[in-house]
């Protein structure tokens, strides 16, 4: 029990700038590229999980076209996520460096999702300023 409390004293008392130190430098530079090319890859596979879902009705057995939708219904929820990361951290001005362009995409990945961004940033970073 001694030796548990012990470490987990330790593993607590890593500072923000160590675990910045630990990560390499090219992780924190933001690439327009790179952060289109992730909303594009998400909207396409958005799209080409929605046709496949669509070709599920033409499935003869029903008890394979219910497993088939079970999990079209998993799969595009994975997919909904990744969206939702990368809506998230345009809230965060994480996406791209002008802050237009963030709430452009975010606004825009936040209305797919049927989320209001806006008012979510507002109450998000009350809260995160709240707590770090």
């Amino acid at each position: 029990m001694g030796a548990q409390a012990a470490s987990d004293t330790k593993a607590s008392s890593t500072s923000i700038d160590a675990l910045r130190a630990a990560i390499p430098k090219h992780c924190f530079h933001k690439s327009t590229a790179t952060s289109m090319s992730y909303i594009v890859r998400d909207i396409t596979l958005v799209s080409a999980v929605f046709y496949m879902g669509t070709q599920i009705q033409y499935v003869p057995s029903f008890p394979l076209r219910c497993a088939l939708y079970a999990f079209y219904s998993v799969l595009q929820g994975f997919v909904f996520v990744g969206i939702w990361i990368l809506a998230h951290e345009c809230g965060h001005q994480a996406m791209f460096d002008n802050g237009a362009v963030n709430d452009t995409f975010g606004l825009i990945l936040h209305s797919f999702l049927g989320v209001p961004y806006f008012s979510w940033v507002c109450v998000f970073l009350m809260i995160f300023d709240e707590f770090v």
